[in-house]
């Protein structure tokens, strides 16, 4: 998405960990979630169990292109995305 791409290039820097609030499961893997309300599609590799509304700690691995991996095991407490 152009719009993420620009959002990370300017908020974030490689290795950054950032909060993100899972919106919706696409299929097995993939999944919508929100940065600060921009929308990014990730792919969950994990045998991290994920829910809509739920609140996850992601690295930002790449600006260029924009990807995220699942840093921090586990869901997140408090508020935040």
């Amino acid at each position: 998405m152009i719009s993420s791409s620009q959002k990370l290039k300017s908020k974030q820097q490689v290795g950054d960990v950032i909060t993100v609030k899972v919106i919706e499961q696409l299929d097995a893997k993939s999944w919508i979630v929100s940065l600060q309300g921009t929308l990014i599609q990730v792919k969950n590799t994990t045998n991290i169990a994920l829910k809509e509304g739920q609140l996850v700690r992601m690295q930002v691995s790449s600006l260029n292109p924009p990807q995220l991996i699942f840093k921090v095991p586990g869901p997140v407490s408090g508020r935040g995305a």
